[in-house]
Parts: C-alpha cells; structure tokens; sequence
C-alpha cells in the first residue's frame, strides 16, 4: 500500500493529495485525503457503483444518517457532501435494479483543525438473481409442501467493508409448493441465508419438523438450484440461529433500526411472555422502552421506541423468552447502538397531503405482494419521514415501518416499505397470503412535524386487492393413451389467478367424446379433484387402464361464484375453453415454473429475459444461457429435462430456440437419452435471427421414456446473448 500511495502522490499549491486507485493498486476502496489548516469539518464524496462489474449506477440516490443530507448521483455515479462533523454515519445508497445498501463510515483524522475529504466507491448488488430451493425431510426425503421460507441475512463479500444490505428492500420470502419448491427471485447477487420452517400440518399444534438455516451463494443473472433438508422437530433448548444483533462490545456503533433474532424452535409469542431491557449505560442510568414484534413464530424484531441517536451512548441489553414447550432462552450483553439521525417532531407544519401507493414492479396490486412502493411530494422541513402501516383485522393500531431519511427540499420521493409477516393471512393450509381478506392504510409523516403522530393530519393512502379472481389455464399432465402394460394417471391441472376461499365449491370436469377411441371415453364422475396448498391451484385426476384411449376427447372446466380471500368474486358460472386431450400432454411453456428441468454447471436460467429477444417466445417466460447478460467464457452446461413419454406412432420433438454464439467453438448440442443410448439430434451455433420452430423425429425412441439435454459449450474468446428455449413438446407427426 506505501508503495500504491509513492506512485500516486501530487502535490498541488501546498496541499497534499492522495489518490489509491482501485484498478491500479488493489479492490479496496478509493481513499483520496485533503489537507489544510481552515475547519473542523469533513468532506465526503463517492462513486456508487454495481457489484461486480464496478460500473457506475446512474441514477442512483444516497443519503447520510446523522448528517442530514441527501440527493442523487450524476451520470457516473458519484456525489459529494460538504461540512459534516467527525463521527460515524451511516450512508444509505440505492439504484434501480439494485439491492439498497446501508455503508457505516467512520470519519476521523489524525490532525485538529482539518478539512479532511473522504472518497471511496459505495457498492450496490444488482437484484438479478434467483434461488430455486427444494426442502425435504430428512427420514423420508420427502418433498416438504407450505414450508415457510425467509430471507434473514445477506453478506456482502468480504473485502466489501462497512457494507450491509436493507433487508427492508429485499423480498421477504414464500412457501414451497407441492413439490416442496420455492423460487425467490430479484435476489441481490451475494451470499443470502435463508431459514426454513414448516408449519403444523397434523394439527398436534407443534412444527412438524424443526427450524433450518442455511446459507446460498447467488450469481448475477443466474438461477442456484438450492437443497434444504429439515430433520423432524424434536424441540428442546432454544437457540439463536441467526441475528444481526452485534457480537461484543462494538465501537463504532451498530446502525439498524432494530435487533432482529431468529429461534430453532417456535417460541410464545403472546403478550407478556417476552422481557427485554435496554439501559443507558452512561451516567444518569435510564431505561429505554422498546416494542417487541413477533414477525413470525420463530423470528423476533425489537425496537426502541424513539431513535438512539447519541453515538458515544453505549448500552446494557438483555433479552429473556420461551419456546413454546416451555423452555427459556435469555441473553445479555452491551453495545453502542444508534437507529435514527435525530429525534421525531419538531416545528415542521408541513404535512404529505398527495401520498399513493403502487407495486414496485409497475402491475396493479394484487393478493400476492407485501412490498409497496410509496410516492409523495418532499416537504421542506420534514428532516425525512417515518413510514407507517394499519390494517383492519390483526393490526388496528399504526405500526412502524422504517425510517426514510431522504431530506429534499422539492420535487417527488419514492420509497419501498415492506409489510411485516404479522399483516399476512395464515388461516389457509399454512400458506402466506399477503393483502388477502383485508385492507392496509399507509401513513408518511415528517420526522420534524408538530404532531408526530399518524393519523388525521397526515395524508394516507389505502391499499386493497380489488380484482377478481379467474380461472387461467387447464395444463393436461400425462398421456392421453395407455400402453405401459399398468394402470396410469391422467391429470389436468387447473390455474387460478388468485388463491381461493374455502367457502368455494370444488370445479366440476365435463367430457364429450370427440374423435379417437369412441369406445373408451373419460368418466367424469370417476376423477378426484385435489386443492393444492393455498387453493391456488389444483388438478382432476383420472385413472387410465391399461389399452385405453382417451385421446380425442374434449374436456372443459367450470366452477360458480369464484371469489378470492380478499372477497372479490366472479359472480356465476366461470367456464373455461373446451380442450381436447392430446395423445401426449407433455407440454412444457415453462410460464408458471421451470416445470421439472434442472441444469449443471455455470447458466442456464429461468425466466423473462432482457437481452437477445428481450422476450420469451409464448409468453413471458422461458430458459436461457443468461436471461440479463452474455454467457461467460469457458462454460460447459447442460439443462436437463424430466423423464418425458415418447409416443409409440410417429414421434416427433418440437421447441422453439433463439441463438446467438460465436461462430467457431461455442455451441449447443441437443441429445435424447432413454437410458441405454444418448443420440445427439442436432447443434445450434450462430444467429438465429429470431425465433425458430425446430422439429426432429424419435422413431428410435418410439414408447420409451427420455430425458432430453440441451448441452452448451464455450471458449475464452467472445461471449454472446447465448441460447434461448420455450415451448417444448413430443407429439404425433400430423396431429
């Protein structure tokens, strides 16, 4: 580092000036040093910028904690302040498509009487990645349906220092579905812990199976496919298995709005049964009162009432609680702890009088969102916000949000609030359902107004799901045609837009005989209709004997008076289409799920891409090399189908691909395994120019089983948007 700071040196009219460039020294951050004899007071300036690629983010905003100050970045990312006093602050930097990053910054020197200018690079991790997690017990392997999964902690990698993500803007979590899977998307590229709970499914009111954490290391643009096993409960002790809450005696202070625990076994919740204590250490000892919130069974947020600001303030902290079976768990330690850049009311008579409310992804709001974007226009005075939130069932009393401590004298603030999991419905099958069966008011209040409260006069805004709910697909799963030698199933799954009261009755299946074997057609009285987990969704299922042909047959689906948790109801009969059953249903339009396919190595990911077609060929989803940049140097991947039936007479595979490599030694290969002989069909490389249909007969894989596998291979030299897949099926030629 000496050596870095020799060959940078430039002296200018007797000042010193310093600068480390990153690229010439080493990865750590930009320090530049100014040196006179005028203030006490510091400088900082900044370059904000994505992680990995170090490139500017336009656009992005920043404000300090503690110093008042906050605006936007120019075009290359970077800002400056002017006048803040020695201490620590807390910067808090976002940018669009990017994960808000919350920067400690200590700003100290070692002359008296100093201006001294504090630059480095503030790093943002782009939103961009997704985990495909799978949860299965640990006896059986089973797969594990309305487990619920959250988002506890997020690290940046370690040579970043002082850098922390806000989970507020991240999202939170969801349950896995009934093949135990779960799929988070919009993930900042990083390493993301996870912890996995299961609810009580046999009703003996304790988990079925015990807490799970683990941590996933996620890639910009990339899809992880990620494994969790759960060992039954057995209860016991409880044990903090993850916190942010600090580790000794911190100085320079821990900035967060609260401490956040997260228990291995579910703990009570009622009121009364958690104790806490913080105390002001310093000399008058006084208690702080701070409000315990049971986000969930197993997670607790504690929070002072009114913001610690005082730095130099440190504190006693203990904490005692008990699991459900009794058991108790208590802590006690001291730290600095700061949660707030000045206290709440003032003289500001200002108020946020044209507050809205819309989803952050730009679509109407709905039953499946707790994340809301909020807009206002800034009050001059306001010294930032305070963020709250009441609905009408579980919390009729304001609940805190967070903190918005961007201060602009005009023009429009946005700013993304997370609901806590306490606003979220459970009563159905264990399964989260945000906004469903109730009504969120949102309220903005000036951290400096003269009534601080929220309420009356301060402007609010009130979200609700107004829109009804529909059927929007029947998805036939199985073969219209049994030859196997053994009775076999025949399944059509049915969607829904919105999950599903209770009080609705069960769709109804017709069939009509329309062609193929008029002596065999489907019984509708025969099939069994199962609600999976959240009534999102569900399937009717047939019985296929052996020899039967129900290809040719037409089915349709109707279901009267759908109505959503939320009580929006389609008043009458919902029909859908009439769909006649194919000899084949494997149909994979990869819309609602990566339906079964799994990939190796580095790529290959599901979703809506942004680069090559910019679209998906049917709808909005498919799979692709890398959905939001170029495929890398040096890969070898495959993607991997799920065992799909061939039919017996004529064969024929279909999908449509989207290709754009390095003419020489970059391609994708396509092969047919049936388990004995893997037969390659055909190889892409190139330009596409477009969607293309490709067709190829199987004859030679004619009534087996297969597994198809979409290989790509890369050299070192040029990388490309890659190769894009959708809309794959095996059927009869002719048909």
């Amino acid at each position: 580092m000496l050596n870095c700071f020799t060959k940078c040196r430039i002296t200018v009219l007797g000042l010193i000036l310093l600068f480390v460039f990153s690229s010439g020294c080493n990865d750590e951050p930009i320090t530049n040093v100014y040196i006179s004899e005028d203030t006490d007071t510091f400088t900082v300036s900044g370059r904000v910028v994505s992680y990995p690629e170090k490139t500017p983010v336009a656009g992005a905003s920043y404000s300090i904690m503690g110093g008042n100050q906050a605006g936007s970045c120019d075009q290359n990312g970077y800002f400056k302040v002017a006048g803040l006093s020695p201490g620590t602050y807390q910067v808090v930097v976002s940018g669009p498509g990017h994960a808000t990053s919350l920067v400690t910054m200590a700003l100290s020197g070692p002359y008296s009487k100093t201006n001294i200018n504090q630059h480095r690079e503030f790093y943002l991790l782009k939103a961009s990645a997704e985990l495909d997690l799978t949860v299965r017990g640990q006896d059986t392997g089973e797969v594990l349906s309305g487990v619920t999964v959250e988002v506890v902690g997020i690290r940046f990698p370690d040579w970043i220092h002082g850098h922390e993500i806000d989970l507020q803007t991240v999202p939170g979590g969801g349950q896995t579905d009934e093949n135990g899977q779960v799929i988070l998307t919009g993930m900042p590229a990083t390493r993301v812990m996870i912890a996995a709970r299961a609810h009580d499914a046999d009703g003996d009111d304790k988990p079925d199976f015990g807490t799970q954490v683990h941590e996933y290391p996620l890639s910009t643009g990339e899809t992880t496919t990620g494994h969790m096993v759960m060992a039954p409960y057995t209860g016991g002790a409880p044990n903090v298995i993850a916190s942010n809450m600090p580790s000794g005696y911190s100085q320079p202070p821990f900035i967060a709005p609260s401490l956040y625990f997260i228990f291995s076994v579910p703990m009570q919740t009622e009121a009364g049964k958690t104790e806490m204590s913080l105390v002001q250490d310093n000399s008058p000892y006084q208690e702080i009162p701070m409000t315990a919130t049971w986000t969930s069974p197993i997670r607790l947020e504690l929070t002072p009432i009114e913001p610690l600001t005082d730095q130099n303030m440190d504190y006693d902290f203990s904490l005692s609680a008990f699991s459900e079976d009794g058991l108790p768990y208590a802590i006690w330690t001291r730290f600095y702890w700061q949660t707030g850049d000045d206290s709440v009311g003032g003289d500001c008579n200002g108020v946020v009088t044209d507050l809205v409310a819309g989803n952050p992804l730009g679509t109407d709001i709905d039953f499946n969102t707790r994340t809301i974007m909020l807009s206002w226009s800034a009050v001059s005075c306001a010294g930032g916000y305070r963020i709250y939130a009441r609905d009408d069932r579980n919390n009729t009393q304001w609940t805190f949000l967070r903190d918005e401590p961007t201060d602009y004298e005009t023009g429009a603030i946005s700013a993304v609030s997370t609901l806590p999991p306490s606003f979220d419905r459970y009563e159905v099958d264990g399964i989260q359902t945000a906004f469903a069966g109730t009504e969120v008011t949102f309220c903005v209040v000036p951290k400096r107004a003269t009534i601080s409260t929220p309420g009356d006069s301060h402007g609010t805004v009130v979200v609700r799901d107004n829109q009804a709910p529909s059927m929007t697909r029947v998805t036939q799963i199985g073969n219209g045609i049994n030859g196997t030698g053994r009775p076999a199933y025949l399944e059509f799954g049915v969607l829904f837009s919105e999950f599903i009261d209770p009080s609705v009755a069960d769709p109804v299946i017709e069939v009509t005989e329309a062609g193929g074997d008029p002596a065999y057609t489907l019984d509708p009285a025969s099939a069994s209709w199962v609600w999976n987990a959240g009534r999102f969704s569900g399937q009717f299922i047939f019985e296929i004997p052996d020899g039967a042909d129900a290809s040719g047959d037409n089915i349709r689906v109707t279901i009267n008076d759908l109505t959503d948790l939320s009580g929006n109801t389609t008043t009458g009969l919902s029909v859908t289409d009439w769909k006649m059953v194919e000899l084949w249903g494997d149909v994979f339009d990869f819309e609602t799920s990566p339906q079964g396919w799994t990939r190796t190595g580095d790529g290959w990911q599901w979703g809506s891409p942004s680069i090559g077609p910019g679209g998906a060929h049917g709808s909005l989803r498919c799979w692709g090399l890398s959905l939001d940049g170029n495929y890398g140097p040096n890969w070898t991947t495959d993607l991997l189908s799920p065992d799909i039936f061939v039919p017996g007479t004529n064969p024929v595979l279909s999908f449509w691909s989207w290709y754009y490599t390095d003419t020489y030694d970059d391609y994708v290969r396509v092969y047919a395994d049936d388990g004995v002989t893997e037969v390659l069909l055909v190889s892409f490389h190139g330009n596409s120019g477009g969607w293309v249909l490709n067709s190829y007969e199987l004859n030679g894989f004619a009534g087996k089983r297969i597994t198809l596998r979409f290989n790509f291979t890369s050299n070192s030299y040029s990388e490309y948007p890659g190769f894009f897949l959708d809309d794959v099926t095996i059927d009869t030629a002719g048909k």
